[in-house]
């Protein structure tokens, strides 16, 4: 049987057991079990796959907790906090940052805006329209659109400077090192 965790939720999963696949909750955990395919017929995935508490309290996160949660160094949270991409936290009375589950969410968004090549800036920006009641999808795609244009011009540098690059290798390929001018750095680079 697998469990897989995603904070307060468990998903259990049974292999092909013919005797779980039969049962509708396991005598020892109590939990439901969803078997292989062939078991689905059997089984009523709806009936409680996920766990989830019904009245779960959540417990705010410390720094050091939410930094370890999320992979985001603390000093890295406390800048995304002092520029706007992070709302200020409640703090507790000896001053300590209590975060909301709210900001795990907030962190995906940045790290993923990240990843498409946004600036922390133009992540500002989308988040402030969010934060302003606005929806900022018009403005994501204003931005990916240009962020989707730079990377074409990128490209073209590239393959221009690979074009240079196998010039010089190839010309590097017939020289002798012997020759190499001992008042400039390398022959290979900056010649004409």
């Amino acid at each position: 049987m697998s469990l897989f965790r995603c904070g307060d939720f468990d998903l259990r999963l049974g292999g092909h057991n013919p005797d779980l696949a039969q049962r509708e909750t396991d005598a020892f955990t109590g939990d439901r079990h969803v078997g292989a395919v062939g078991d689905v017929e059997k089984f009523d995935a709806h009936a409680a796959t996920v766990k989830v508490p019904v009245h779960r309290k959540v417990k705010p996160m410390l720094i050091g907790e939410l930094a370890q949660r999320s992979g985001i160094p603390p000093k890295t949270l406390r800048y995304y906090e002092d520029i706007g991409l992070l709302d200020p936290p409640e703090r507790s009375a000896s001053g300590y940052r209590r975060y909301g589950p709210d900001v795990l969410d907030r962190l995906v968004f940045i790290r993923s805006s990240q990843a498409l090549g946004l600036t922390l800036g133009e992540i500002r920006s989308i988040i402030a329209l969010r934060d302003g009641g606005q929806t900022p999808c018009s403005h994501v795609l204003k931005l990916l659109v240009q962020r989707s244009e730079e990377i074409d011009r990128k490209i073209c540098e590239l393959r221009a400077l690979k074009v240079d690059l196998a010039q010089i290798v190839e010309r590097a390929s017939s020289l002798d090192p012997a020759d190499c001018d001992p008042s400039r750095v390398c022959h290979l680079i900056g010649t004409t």
